[in-house]
């Protein structure tokens, strides 16, 4: 009796560091997983975005992020943003020949600020499936999406996430919705946005050795501009995480393989290279996005 209830503590231990870890364990999907009350997560994010097929397009995306377990169920998130953009000639012209964006951009800035909440409905560990809530608000004073101009921006975002775990916890799968509702000012030249956008991740992670996992991520964005339905990108790629109870690692690569319209047609009638005057392919969304995205994850709970 004294072995099974020592056999039955150490599991409980196991799947509590394990959820406890593998907070962070996707690149960009969200676990269902809350931190323990009075715990806290600090994480930094990096995320290299490249590639416009024409010109020259390089940027890093940074976010600091803070998470504390208010209750076993509740966790809240502050977080910061800042980016670095590099561009030359990776935007077309319009049908004057005139410039949409600036073609030659460089631009650096601390760029939003973050509050977010997540609620834990089920636990993937107790319930056989985990269900979760969240909810973030930020606001935008730069936009690094695509030339870094400067705006005002005011954007709430529910998300709903869902966790199956299969052959004792060793395979993590996750689903990911978010519905995003912005607000958009720019103020240099009194231009105002509204969007409705929709986020969609699907991941799995599988532990192949102690503390490390592999697996593969899926992304899909679309929106709503003004009432008028806007672009969707596609993504998908490799993800690999190193999680101890304290610590984790995670890396993930993202390339775009579907995407419409490559540019805006109200923007763009006939949308030509700047320096070559060829047309642009319309088989991946190239305005707000990039063909490839790299992200590394560094976390320390405590």
């Amino acid at each position: 009796m004294f072995k099974i209830r020592l056999t039955a503590f150490a599991a409980a231990c196991a799947l509590s560091t394990s959820a406890f870890a593998l907070e962070g364990g996707f690149g960009y999907a969200t676990t269902a997983d809350t931190l323990p009350e009075g715990k806290n997560d600090y994480s930094t994010l990096l995320t290299h975005r490249w590639d416009k097929t024409v010109g020259s397009y390089k940027a890093n995306d940074l976010a600091l992020r803070w998470e504390h377990g208010i209750t076993d169920r509740l966790t809240g998130e502050l977080a910061l943003e800042a980016f670095d953009l590099k561009a030359k000639n990776a935007f077309p012209l319009d049908s004057a020949g005139d410039e949409v964006y600036p073609l030659d951009i460089d631009v650096r800035k601390i760029s939003a600020y973050k509050a977010a909440l997540k609620y834990n409905f089920l636990s993937v560990y107790k319930d056989g499936i985990g269900l979760a809530i969240g909810v973030e608000t930020l606001y935008r004073t730069w936009y690094p999406r695509v030339d870094g101009a400067r705006t005002k921006q005011f954007s709430l975002e529910p998300k709903l996430i869902v966790q199956k775990n299969f052959l004792d916890d060793q395979l993590i799968t996750v689903f990911n919705l978010a519905v995003e509702s912005e607000r958009r000012k720019f103020p240099d030249d009194d231009a105002a946005e509204n969007e409705f956008a929709i986020k969609m991740n699907a991941a799995f992670n599988y532990r192949f050795a102690p503390n490390f996992y592999a697996g593969l991520e899926t992304l899909r964005t679309s929106d709503v501009l003004n009432g008028i339905y806007n672009h969707y990108a596609f993504f998908v790629g490799p993800t690999a995480t190193y999680g101890s109870e304290n610590f984790y690692v995670t890396a993930t690569y993202l390339r775009q393989l579907q995407g419409s319209p490559s540019y805006s047609e109200a923007a763009y009638p006939i949308g030509v290279d700047p320096v070559t005057s060829a047309g642009f392919d319309n088989d991946l969304h190239l305005e707000e996005d990039t063909k490839h995205e790299f992200r590394v994850k560094v976390g320390f709970n405590f």
